[in-house]
């Protein structure tokens, strides 16, 4: 591991995929989808190699013993259009982590964790894990695109990664960490607000007539100042902000068609992610927070004036 690597926190991040049903015998179908993601994600991983491997936190480095990554089925009772179509801004973390139950929690745990969701209309929703330590949310892209892709034209159309991040920016002597504990008694709800691309532009101008300003700064300043504003004392006085804009999620195609929709997975703390929407020009901000922070910032009139 790189010493950039060792700062981040011992947990995983996770991205959900949603495919609609592709072909008429929906069960045989299915299977066939299955199969075929395993049989691709067994040949990609001889290629990203560390990530079939473990952690060994006392020497901060990735035994590449080739132990494997967690890929589990289940059937899931409902219908894909419920989750597209339902209310997202009521979105709780029981709902959203039936897709991904996995344990946050690194020691003795894969390093990458897949769950494929069948529901009964044929639709598929792949929920991927990576723990923080070992990379981010352009890892993610880029080992799902390569999985798509040995997938759909072979192995061989993938370029090799370059594993060489440790030597660049070594580890040089004992590194301490501390993080701040989840929230105890704090029930967290999984917030989606649509920023569509006019409501960015007259977002931009409102704030920065005369300057040059990303669509990603000022959602990402519009919304933290508003959520901070909102809650109860100093020590609660953090939302973690971050963005995946600009990363194409939507280009993940194993054949049956790119996603009809992209999601991160709930994490249990105060935090903003930004995620480009399926609409041109338009972004996905997903806000965890508490109940009572969520329902003061619906009515915050300027969260009103610029989402749907």
């Amino acid at each position: 591991m790189s010493c950039i690597d060792v700062l981040q926190p011992p947990a995983h991040m996770g991205m959900l995929f949603y495919y609609r049903a592709n072909g008429e015998n929906l069960v045989e179908d299915t299977f066939q989808r299955l199969r075929l993601l395993e049989e691709s994600l067994l040949e990609t991983l001889a290629i990203f190699y560390p990530l079939a491997g473990r952690s060994v936190e006392e020497g901060h480095f990735i035994d590449c013993n080739d132990q494997g990554v967690e890929f589990v089925h289940t059937k899931v009772y409902g219908q894909l259009d419920q989750l597209l179509q339902g209310d997202w801004r009521s979105c709780d973390m029981d709902l959203h982590g039936r897709l991904s139950e996995f344990p946050l929690g690194l020691a003795g745990n894969s390093l990458v964790l897949i769950q494929a969701n069948v529901l009964e209309c044929g639709g598929l929703v792949i929920s991927l894990h990576l723990t923080h330590k070992l990379g981010d949310a352009c890892t993610m892209t880029t080992l799902m695109n390569s999985w798509a892709t040995a997938r759909t034209r072979g192995i061989h159309e993938l370029a090799s990664p370059h594993f060489e991040l440790s030597s660049l920016f070594p580890v040089m002597g004992p590194v301490q960490t501390q993080w701040l504990p989840s929230p105890g008694g704090v029930k967290f709800t999984l917030n989606r607000f649509i920023f569509s691309g006019a409501a960015l532009s007259g977002l931009k101008l409102a704030v920065a007539k005369h300057a040059c300003i990303a669509r990603v700064e000022v959602v990402c300043a519009l919304i933290s100042r508003q959520a901070q504003g909102r809650v109860r004392s100093d020590e609660e006085n953090m939302v973690v902000c971050s963005s995946w804009c600009g990363f194409p999620l939507y280009d993940v195609d194993f054949g049956w068609g790119k996603p009809a929709f992209v999601s991160n997975t709930c994490i249990p703390f105060r935090s903003i992610l930004l995620i480009d929407s399926k609409s041109e020009g338009a972004i996905d901000a997903w806000i965890s927070l508490s109940q009572e922070d969520k329902v003061l910032l619906e009515q915050d009139p300027d969260i009103v004036a610029f989402t749907s």
